[in-house]
């Protein structure tokens, strides 16, 4: 039996959601009940220590939340770093 296009095999669901769960995971053990999230916590975490990673999942993500509507303005993305060190 096919699937339908565009959606995911088994595997490829499992290995997405065992993702997620490292990276909320992770995000708890740097900020404890951080009031926005496992996982929020844990991408501010790797946008501060890891830019050059962050801003290329940036890249592969903003793409699916663009609209083909021409006649908007595409959105505009504004990254800020700072040189202060970040400690855990």
């Amino acid at each position: 039996m096919a699937r339908n296009k565009g959606k995911m095999n088994k595997t490829t669901r499992m290995l997405l959601d065992a993702i997620i769960l490292a990276a909320e995971e992770a995000g708890e053990e740097i900020t404890p009940g951080h009031p926005s999230g496992k996982l929020v916590s844990y991408l501010k975490h790797s946008a501060k220590t890891q830019p050059a990673a962050f801003v290329g999942l940036l890249g592969r993500v903003l793409p699916l939340n663009m609209s083909d509507n021409t006649e908007e303005a595409p959105p505009v993305v504004n990254i800020h770093f700072s040189d202060k060190k970040v400690t855990t």
